[in-house]
């Protein structure tokens, strides 16, 4: 009721679990009552200073029952419908959405048409926040904007972070190259730029993480299905393992040392999911 999860996920790694969200305060005052247990009341609420216990008096009053199980249906059928449109978006990205290099994400140009407009606008607004890094998704009516000039043809715009850059072969997004994170030294469980994971599994030594940057993007293999300049841009953005001065690996490669783990994580999820 007050916009909390039955389930969270923090950080990847501590569960968030609250099993009695949907118990009525009065039955847990009766299961507490048979264990002869004393229900201890937060003073809070019934201090009419706060919202909730206004509320609470509030629905108590009149047809407050009616009231309040009008407002968890309506909960419910919210709960209802947003699993679905997650359930479409999936399906969407399946179809359609491809990785060819790291850090550029590819959409097939049959992807702004789609019939299901309004699961593609979620998933435009998904992927734009997952590859800028951005912890809230891309806003909604410029997402549908964007979707509907992408079918009119070639485009090139930024939103949240991501370059969008449409074309005859493919819908292409990238991080833009602007405010990324500076060198460090990794640190263990580590939200590089909010798009990557950095796990420790031994003594980092000298290692520092820092962008591959344009000279060494321009060295790695390319796949003929994308433009260069694509490849180079995006793989430019993505997190390297540096050590004196001298580039080691990037994320997605095999060639760096096994003590850092760099793996993708979803921006706006990653810290609570």
């Amino acid at each position: 009721l007050a916009g909390m999860a039955p389930a969270t996920l923090h950080d990847w790694r501590t569960w968030i679990v609250r099993p009695l969200l949907g118990t009525r305060r009065a039955a847990l005052r009766d299961m507490l009552r048979h264990r002869d247990i004393r229900w201890i009341e937060d003073p809070t609420n019934v201090d009419v200073r706060f919202e909730r216990p206004r509320m609470r008096a509030s629905l108590a009053q009149g047809e407050g029952e009616r009231r309040l199980a009008e407002a968890l249906a309506r909960s419910a059928q919210a709960a209802r419908e947003r699993h679905d449109i997650g359930r479409r978006a999936a399906m969407l990205i399946d179809a359609f959405a491809s990785r060819p290099v790291p850090g550029l994400i590819r959409l097939d140009r049959d992807f702004a048409g789609h019939e299901d407009g309004q699961a593609a606008v979620y998933v435009l607004r998904i992927l734009l926040a997952t590859v800028g890094g951005m912890s809230f998704l891309a806003d909604e009516a410029r997402c549908a904007e964007l979707l509907s000039r992408m079918q009119l043809g070639s485009l090139c715009a930024t939103l949240s972070r991501t370059v969008v850059d449409a074309r005859r072969t493919g819908i292409f997004l990238r991080r833009e190259s602007r405010n990324l994170p500076v060198p460090a030294p990794p640190a263990d469980n580590w939200l590089w730029d909010n798009r990557r994971r950095i796990t420790l599994k031994d003594g980092q030594g000298d290692l520092v993480i820092a962008p591959l940057g344009p000279a060494a993007a321009g060295k790695a293999p390319f796949s003929e299905d994308v433009p260069q300049s694509l490849s180079r841009a995006a793989l430019a953005a993505e997190p390297a393992l540096w050590s004196g001065g001298k580039h080691l690996d990037f994320a997605g490669g095999d060639a760096g040392p096994q003590s850092v783990s760099i793996v993708p994580a979803v921006a706006p999820f990653a810290r609570f999911l």
